[in-house]
């Protein structure tokens, strides 16, 4: 109940015959008092492949506390074709919880300067009853070093203050949690974080493991057992196609090889031979075989790579003597492990070389030293099959570290084959977006720090400076902050228009293909109050009030940051028994100091609502000033109105009357 909305994504697959018909997407919600309500319709294109609708579902507290469906249907007036239907719709269930406690000061990634800080929780409803809670404090997220320290406190709901009971290290980063005891199973944990920077201006940092983890990666990850950032390797496809020249081809494209779908690698120059395309992991772009102008180099013994261009990639042999065989065998040694191999073989006529010959060179290079030996250990285990004239096909990785070798051979002279191999190759670019940074009331400065592993020039690390609106619109305020400007004055950006920022590191390394290693980013700036409810430190409300009879209601709201309130504003809103709200009158509060406490105090006229109500009191609404959170200064409170009605006050029974 301290969410305002959640965010829901739906995906939908077409897994037929892509229609141009629009599809009717449509959302039920099933409350916890089994009321269904339609709460979102949308008309979307055709979908092709892969489409999704987002939208935002509100969370009211009263209503929604329990078990809740969505029933998300697809086509749901069916009248889109297909051959099963019952696979358009799914039911997704979520429980809203209101018994839980969460850290709201120091703020999450938080600059604390201070060695006295105190760390305080807020409950979800401030108004719960007294209930069990424990904090735990460590230097790790996993919170199982021998550091780790545990609190318990027992309190009613509100702002729960614990002390930390250790002494802060400079420029450590430490985590903290807080749950609800709970009596039996897991409890629900919420996490925070902070640094200890004795003497640095207030401020948002991200610099350890755990809190890098927090952000959103694309192409690129931490490693948790090197805690180096790696870029994740990318998808690619190889797929050869071979036949016999000209019975079973004679287009160009029959005897080809494709990276990722682009067949630019074809056919063959010498004839009776070997072709060798080999692919770089990193780059996946093939060795080439000709010079800039277009002349073939001859490249480790190979024959001809210039007779038309899209043979400029090939390393092709002749295999019709024992001179030349040593000459493929010398070039497949000279191939550096990791590095992918297509090999394809160019056959015509009666070449009466087959791998019983390749087999025999034996007597030459010595014992298992032969072409044969070389094809059969890099994979062409069925190469004693290659006793007739029959194309084929081999793909293998030297070392064998990502792929085992795929090949393929014809049956006969008519016959085309194709062979594909899905392998990955290492990154070369990724991009880290930090979690939005704020409110601020003013911004000062980013700050940020890396290193490269490379022996010479190769990264290409930038840090974008994202501005996050009110509306949430993301604009970009500052682009390319080199690795050369570790600090950036962001003064100029106005935290009333971009009262959140975000930190963006796009990261390039084309050369040696090893990430900018991020080691902390900060943004320093004026903080924005915070504060909360403390039924704890002050509550006076009666549950059940006679009809007539004014209820007062008054409550502690506490400041606990180290800005003050320039004043505050209580909004006060009475449900009735028939559900319908009704807003009481707004009251301004005087400024609130740092550490002080506000007494609330408010006065409601009972006659309008006899029964059951509920008191919903929410201070410094609709974002009055900012501030960090916003659920820990909403709470709710039943109360109950007893009947108007006209009661005896006394039965007496007289004896003798005199008049």
């Amino acid at each position: 109940i301290a969410e305002t909305s959640i965010n829901v994504d739906v995906k939908f697959m077409n897994i037929g015959k892509a229609v141009a018909d629009s599809i009717k997407v449509e959302v039920k919600r099933l409350y916890p008092n089994q009321a269904t309500e339609v709460i979102y319709v949308k008309t979307i294109p055709g979908i092709r492949y892969i489409d999704s609708v987002s939208f935002d579902l509100p969370i009211e507290a009263l209503r929604d506390k329990g078990l809740n469906k969505l029933i998300i249907t697809v086509d749901t007036d069916n009248e889109v074709d297909e051959f099963f239907e019952t696979n358009n719709s799914i039911t997704k269930e979520f429980v809203v919880f209101e018994d839980e406690i969460r850290p709201i000061y120091p703020y999450s990634f938080a600059i604390v300067n201070q060695q006295d800080v105190k760390l305080i929780a807020s409950t979800a409803n401030a108004f719960s009853a007294v209930s069990n809670y424990r904090m735990e404090i460590d230097t790790t997220d996993l919170f199982n070093s021998p550091l780790k320290v545990t609190k318990e406190i027992s309190s009613v709901g509100g702002a729960i203050q614990f002390e930390p009971g250790l002494s802060f290290v400079q420029n450590t980063v430490y985590y903290w949690r807080v749950a609800q005891i709970a009596n039996s199973g897991e409890m629900n944990w919420k996490s925070s974080s902070f640094i200890y920077l004795p003497n640095h201006d207030p401020g948002f940092s991200q610099s350890h493991i755990y809190q890098h983890f927090k952000s959103d990666f694309e192409q690129i990850h931490l490693d948790s057992s090197t805690k180096k950032w790696q870029y994740v390797k990318e998808d690619r496809n190889l797929f050869a196609k071979n036949t016999i020249y000209p019975t079973g081809g004679s287009a160009d494209t029959d005897f080809s090889v494709a990276l990722d779908g682009d067949d630019f690698i074809k056919s063959a120059c010498v004839g009776r031979s070997l072709i060798f395309n080999v692919i770089d992991p990193k780059t996946f772009q093939p060795w080439k075989n000709v010079n800039e102008s277009g002349q073939s180099l001859f490249l480790y013994g190979s024959g001809s790579a210039s007779c038309k261009f899209d043979r400029n990639y090939n390393f092709e042999f002749s295999y019709m003597t024992p001179e030349s065989r040593k000459k493929i065998m010398d070039f497949m040694d000279v191939i550096p492990k990791g590095f992918y191999v297509v090999v394809r073989s160019v056959d015509h006529s009666t070449p009466n070389s087959f791998s019983a010959t390749w087999r025999g060179d034996t007597t030459l290079n010595g014992s298992n030293n032969s072409l044969y030996h070389k094809l059969r250990t890099a994979g062409f285990t069925e190469i004693d099959s290659i006793d007739r004239v029959r194309a084929w096909i081999l793909i293998y990785q030297k070392g064998a570290q990502d792929i085992n070798a795929k090949y393929a051979f014809t049956q006969g002279i008519y016959d085309k084959i194709t062979v594909s191999a899905d392998i990955k190759t290492l990154g070369s670019s990724g991009e880290v977006i930090s979690p939005r940074f704020g409110p601020a009331l003013v911004w000062k400065e980013m700050e940020w720090e890396g290193s490269s592993q490379d022996p010479n020039t190769g990264d290409l690390p930038l840090v974008n400076i994202l501005g996050v609106q009110k509306n949430g619109k993301v604009d970009t305020l500052i682009k390319g902050v080199s690795a050369s400007q570790s600090k950036v004055d962001i003064s100029n950006i106005s935290a009333s228009q971009y009262p959140y920022l975000q930190l963006q590191f796009i990261n390039t390394d084309k050369t040696f293909f090893t990430p900018y290693q991020l080691e902390f980013w900060r943004l320093t700036y004026d903080p924005v109050p915070e504060g909360a409810l403390a039924p704890n430190i002050y509550l006076s409300m009666k549950d059940t009030i006679e009809f007539g009879e004014p209820l007062e209601f008054k409550v502690a709201f506490k400041n606990v940051s180290l800005t003050s309130f320039d004043s505050l504003l209580v909004k006060l809103i009475v449900i009735d028994k028939n559900n319908v709200p009704h807003v009481m009158q707004n009251y301004r509060y005087k400024p609130l100091g740092v550490n002080d406490t506000l007494n609330i105090t408010q006065f409601i006229n009972s006659k309008q609502f006899e029964g059951l109500n509920s008191l919903l009191l929410d201070v410094n609404p609709d974002s009055d000033q900012p501030e960090q959170h916003h659920f820990n200064n909403f709470a709710y409170r039943n109360f109950f109105v007893i009947a108007d009605t006209l009661n005896p006050i006394m039965d007496i029974t007289f004896d003798n009357i005199h008049i």
